[in-house]
């Protein structure tokens, strides 16, 4: 056997080259030291992996709670090579270790297809030594056959490998020959349950009092919902810890979703539908919806399979619909029965769906009030050449009732400024004070909106820019 002092110079031509692993051999993905062929990494849901006593490993004085997993096709497989010239006759001894991770089984000799378990490799150990016999392995390729591992659900598993001339160093892991090859990160444990909301970025029309869609259709989606299993997100796929590909059966029994939004006006009518253009070609199939009695939810039972098969939120206003679409966003909120002994069970979680946006320019007035010591008067500024149509609703308090005057709609001129009181532009009953909305038919960075109010009595003046359409960078 060659001394570390005799390899000392001749170890730079036998082992210099020490890229030390193949590229993918069958059946194995984690490949050390390829920079040009990255290990890609080897993903397991966290949802799918198992509590109990024949799941768990403990390791160390600390007793860290490891969770199996395997590689059902060959994913956890380990190949490296051993970087003997192939004219060598010596012997070295190959050291793979793991961090983060442990073996989940004992590694037998015939785990390997070149060399023998010489230390390591057992239940819990974090390493294997391998010898590589005299002239039987010229620049072999090592294949460790790796069926299951014991991994740390918040910290990714890397692989190493090392050469060494001696046993003694190839068990301590001292006085290598040549450099470490490692593949950082190849298993990883990851939020396997995914919550997809999409919205379609559907528009309601300011011209027509956002009582329409912008195109004259009565029907559109407001988004999309879909719970799914993380699909690995590299050429692998993603996995169950029983090493088959990840499924949703995997991390959850059952699963229930709930939608969340305003559905108060009961001439719209919402329904879930199989096609992202809600049925407008007359194909697909519409589930309607059910509520709570604030119409803030739905109070059906929708599964995760029936959402999945009917995932576009959609909502039909009638062709003869006066009535301003809503413009509050829509979200789907889960909860999931976990499956049998699951050690992290899947969550539940609340997801955006989308919206219906509004074109023109909107602007809210939280404040407005026709009290006598107040004079109160709305500014509107339109820096645009073409004229623009406006209109203002109101929300009254409780026991409050708001009656629109004529001036509350109109046309503002373009390049003009118009200074409306709040008395003439609303009559209120029960009360002084209210909300408004403004609508205008111009783009936001023509239009100006601020509130003037000035105290009677002291004679102050209070001045609130609601919505400025100038550029902030000049």
């Amino acid at each position: 056997m060659l001394s570390r002092k005799t390899l000392g110079v001749a170890g730079a031509a036998i082992l210099g080259s020490m890229a030390l692993l193949v590229t993918n051999s069958a059946n194995a993905t984690i490949n050390l030291g390829i920079p040009d062929d990255p290990a890609d990494p080897v993903v397991y849901g966290m949802e799918s992996l198992l509590s109990n006593a024949a799941n768990v490993i403990e390791v160390g004085e600390a007793k860290t709670k490891h969770y199996l997993v395997a590689g059902s096709g060959g994913e956890l497989n380990i190949v490296a090579r051993t970087g003997i010239a192939a004219s060598s006759s010596t012997a070295v001894y190959l050291r793979i270790e793991l961090d983060n991770m442990v073996f989940g089984l004992a590694r037998a000799s015939g785990d390997f297809d070149v060399g023998t378990v010489t230390a390591g490799g057992g239940i819990k150990d974090n390493y294997v030594v391998l010898s590589m016999a005299d002239g039987t392995a010229a620049d072999a390729n090592a294949t460790l056959t790796v069926g299951s591992l014991a991994v740390l659900p918040d910290a990714a598993g890397s692989v190493s490998a090392t050469t060494h001339v001696e046993v003694a160093d190839a068990i301590k892991g001292t006085n290598a020959i040549g450099d470490a090859r490692k593949a950082n990160n190849v298993v990883r444990v990851v939020k396997g349950v995914l919550e997809t909301g999409t919205s379609a970025k559907t528009v309601a029309e300011v011209a027509e009092g956002f009582a329409k869609f912008v195109g004259g259709g009565t029907a559109a989606q407001i988004g999309r919902f879909m719970v799914s299993a993380e699909d690995g997100g590299t050429a692998n796929t993603a996995l169950g810890s029983d090493g088959a590909a990840l499924a949703l059966e995997d991390m959850f029994s059952a699963g229930t979703v709930v939608l969340k939004g305003d559905f108060s006006e009961e001439d719209h009518t919402f329904t879930l539908h199989t096609q992202a253009d809600c049925g407008a070609d007359g194909g697909g199939t519409a589930t309607p919806l059910a509520y709570n009695d604030a119409r803030t939810e739905t109070s059906t039972t929708l599964t995760v399979t029936a959402v999945n098969a009917a995932s576009y939120l959609c909502i039909d206003v009638g062709a003869n619909n006066e009535t301003a679409i809503t413009s509050a966003e829509f979200s789907a909120t889960t909860s999931y029965t976990a499956v049998e002994n699951a050690a992290f069970p899947a969550a539940g979680a609340t997801t955006p769906i989308g919206s219906i946006g509004r074109n023109g320019t909107t602007v809210q007035i939280p404040y407005l009030t026709t009290y006598e010591g107040y004079n109160q008067r709305i500014v509107l500024s339109n820096r645009g050449s073409a004229e623009a149509k406006y209109e203002i609703s109101f929300r009254p308090e409780a026991g409050v009732t708001a009656m629109a005057k004529d001036a509350a709609m109109g046309m503002l001129m373009g390049n003009s400024t118009m200074t409306m009181k709040a008395t003439d532009l609303v009559e209120l009953s029960g009360g002084s004070r209210t909300a408004a909305t403004i609508d205008l038919v111009a783009q936001p960075r023509h239009i100006d909106v601020t509130s003037v109010t000035v105290n009677m009595e002291t004679r102050g003046t209070d001045t609130v820019v609601h919505h400025s359409g100038m550029p902030m960078d000049m």
